[in-house]
């Protein structure tokens, strides 16, 4: 502009796009329909692939948050692991999307499940790394995931008498967490430092424990806040409270 251009180019932001649409003063249409179906003969049409199979979106949603810090443990601990090709297969625009036939999503979903038994031996192998520079004690025991959480679902921690959780944060900055630990009985709960964590032992709502196919036999949660360091991870220790 200033050699008499009426252009002006310059990197922007989502936010800032927003913020000049606004300001323009304009009224936009909201459209609530398909918006990308196709044709493909008289009576065959793609159409509604932007929320067909959730249950498998939110499975590569899921796996991808567990590659992604995957990767991170992996580098932290120098192991070298290779942990992303299983997964990959999955980004296809005929299988996220949804537009696949049925035996091909059961495949895609068990390649992603095959991804995360790969990702879990990654996680044990820099866990059982790290933890000793940081506390010098010995190599924990084996982790696992608690892949039904969102159901307050986890079958291996049911009715021991004392487990550990280790919460990892993947982010660049501390984070406080609020975590959901699914139980039959009520523990205690200490931090790394050896300190009583307060909890809530609270009833699992009906709706969750009807939820089909959640096998669990817990009807209670423990709830208690967490605080992470970046890039790093707690583990929190529960014993059980003998009455």
């Amino acid at each position: 502009q200033v050699n008499g251009s009426d252009v002006n180019v310059f990197y922007s932001t989502p936010s800032c796009y927003l913020y000049a649409l606004n300001k323009a003063g304009l009224t936009w249409p909201s459209k609530t329909d398909d918006f990308f179906p196709i044709a493909q003969n008289p009576h065959g049409f793609w159409t509604g692939y932007f929320t067909s199979r959730a249950a498998l979106k939110r499975y590569e949603r899921y796996s991808n948050n567990i590659l992604q810090a995957t990767r991170q443990l992996n580098a932290l601990s120098e192991i070298n692991l290779r942990s992303s090709e299983a997964m990959s297969v999955a980004q296809h625009h005929d299988a996220v999307s949804g537009t696949e036939k049925q035996h091909v999503a059961d495949d895609y979903a068990q390649r992603l499940s095959q991804g995360i038994d790969i990702a879990a031996d990654v996680i044990n192998s820099s866990y059982a790394k790290l933890l000793p520079k940081e506390s010098g004690l010995a190599p924990p025991l084996v982790q696992f995931l608690c892949h039904y959480s969102n159901i307050s679902e986890c079958l291996p921690i049911e009715g021991q008498i004392r487990f550990t959780l280790t919460l990892w944060n993947p982010t660049i900055h501390p984070v406080t967490y609020y975590a959901h630990v699914p139980a039959i009985m009520q523990y205690s709960i200490r931090d790394p430092t050896g300190n009583i964590v307060p909890s809530e032992f609270l009833p699992i709502p009906n709706i969750t424990k009807n939820i089909p196919g959640r096998t669990s036999s817990a009807n209670y949660q423990h709830i208690f806040k967490t605080s992470l360091p970046a890039l790093g991870f707690n583990t929190y220790y529960f014993e059980m409270i003998r009455m």
